[in-house]
């Protein structure tokens, strides 16, 4: 968890970087701080999912490059679900309800709504549920060893 959080904070300090660019939009412009808002808490919680997930990663290996490429590949793949072009290539294989199913748990399909500047909590649990997942599997998969 430890470690989990600390991860956590460095994205968010990573995040909260980029505040400067948002307040020179604000001050140059007239800009929907909702939007803005919602898309930062959006990120920060996108990557508390991605994380759990490579927690997971990091805990099926003791190699930190197999679990970084792990990881990596994992979250890739979670972000390309729901794109047109992924949609096409597994089309020929799985009905459209499959596929509809599966789009559900894209990354960016969730992540959407907040950079709509909506806070909606289907995606929030989502996103929750991933991260919290990804860290209770991990303890399970670390406590088994």
């Amino acid at each position: 968890i430890g470690k989990f959080l600390a991860a956590w904070l460095f994205l968010a300090t990573a995040l909260f970087i980029t505040l400067p660019i948002a307040f020179t939009i604000g001050y140059l412009g007239d800009p929907d701080v909702g939007v803005i808002v919602s898309g930062y808490l959006g990120s920060l919680l996108c990557a508390g999912a991605c994380l759990g997930i490579a927690s997971i990663a990091s805990a099926l290996t003791r190699n930190q490059v197999i679990a970084f490429v792990t990881g990596f590949l994992a979250c890739f793949l979670l972000v390309l679900i729901g794109y047109g072009v992924f949609d096409e290539f597994i089309g020929g294989l799985f009905s459209p309800n499959i596929i509809e199913e599966v789009r559900r748990l894209g990354l960016w399909r969730n992540l959407e709504p907040f950079t709509l500047g909506l806070i909606d909590l289907r995606p929030a649990a989502y996103f929750i549920t991933l991260a919290l997942g990804g860290l209770g599997l991990s303890t399970i998969i670390i406590e088994r060893r």
